[in-house]
């Protein structure tokens, strides 16, 4: 259909890879998804891919290296549109770290690609899913209450059950949009006609 659904096929006993994209800005929330991940590693076997670039960059490859995390946490930087969709593709989980508005584009792309999504409500497009969509972590007040939160999410999709039902959620979420997109577009057709007769 329209809204492009692709190979969402989940995969079972493997390494998990965990996707987080956008500008790397202090008010992402990287840095403690990376904290997060680093307990979440000593549990499972995964990888953390970050993707995106900015000002705090420099100082999240020295986090990682600091903390000899640089087998498991990859930084490609930017990369093409092309490369985000094999990314994309390829991963497991999306995690949206962003403690205010942000990475809305990625978030939505999960439905595109059937990905089970963790986010931190924002109050804003996370609006959008519900718990059976998205793994919504409350808006907690300090970095260890967020931390725990992405922790406690990871540990969640670490199940296959788990990842297959935010999967098939996301994906009828995704399907969902597409028609109210479409009944739009035909609504506005329809009110187009209407004035043109009436200017007739």
């Amino acid at each position: 259909n329209a809204f492009d659904l692709q190979d969402h096929t989940l995969k079972v006993d493997k390494e998990l890879v965990f996707l987080s994209v956008g500008r790397m800005d202090a008010w992402r929330g990287f840095d403690i998804l990376i904290d997060a991940f680093i307990e979440y590693h000593k549990l499972s076997n995964s990888k953390l891919i970050l993707l995106g670039d900015g000002t705090e960059y420099k100082f999240l490859v020295e986090k990682i290296n600091r903390n000899n995390a640089s087998a498991y946490i990859q930084m490609p930087g930017n990369v093409s549109m092309e490369e985000y969709n094999q990314y994309m593709k390829n991963c497991d989980i999306v995690v949206n770290s962003c403690l205010k508005e942000g990475a809305v584009t990625n978030a939505f792309d999960c439905m595109r690609w059937g990905k089970p999504l963790i986010c931190i409500d924002t109050g804003g497009y996370t609006r959008n899913f519900s718990s059976k969509s998205a793994y919504i972590i409350p808006r907690f007040n300090n970095r260890k209450e967020i931390q725990d939160g992405l922790l406690d999410a990871m540990k969640a999709m670490s199940e296959y059950e788990t990842r297959k039902q935010y999967s098939e959620e996301i994906i009828k979420l995704g399907e969902k949009f597409e028609w109210e997109k479409k009944g739009e577009e035909i609504r506005a057709l329809f009110d187009k006609k209407i004035d043109e007769w009436k200017v007739k």
